[in-house]
């Protein structure tokens, strides 16, 4: 019986490999920092995926608002470099997270995403951003 569950578990895994929707998610940050520089907030939220928004309550001002601060105090993005991603399935679904040093023209910042899959697409369900000139600017 044990042997029976550990084949269907690794059949499950063979289904889908991990970090193949890692490229998928990077041209999400691409995009992310391309709408952020134009001052697209409101379609940033609006694209954006059930998730995110329930974590704003559905209030779409309170994410419009970070953003906007975000980008007057740090100004435009400059480099983006991935340093980390991890990718976990559970009960609740399939998520993806990627960890972003990024520079931006006044300063730099730890950029943490995190989007959920669904069928080799992603939307963003969680954004954190760490960065001094956010505080000191």
């Amino acid at each position: 019986m044990k042997r029976a569950m550990a084949a269907l578990a690794l059949i499950g895994l063979s289904s889908c490999s991990l970090g193949d929707t890692v490229p998928v998610a990077e041209k999400a940050v691409v995009k992310f920092h391309a709408m952020l520089d134009r001052g697209q907030f409101q379609q940033i939220y609006d694209q954006s995926g059930s998730e995110m928004k329930s974590a704003t309550g559905g209030d779409a001002t309170k994410l419009v608002a970070l953003l906007s601060a975000v980008h007057r105090k740090l100004g435009a993005t400059k480099q983006s470099v991935r340093q980390s991603w991890n990718e976990q399935y559970n009960g609740g679904g399939h998520t993806l997270t990627l960890g972003y040093a990024t520079k931006y023209e006044r300063g730099d910042a730890a950029e943490t995403f995190v989007f959920q899959v669904a069928d080799k697409t992603v939307s963003l369900a969680g954004y954190n951003i760490n960065s001094e000139a956010l505080v000191l600017n």
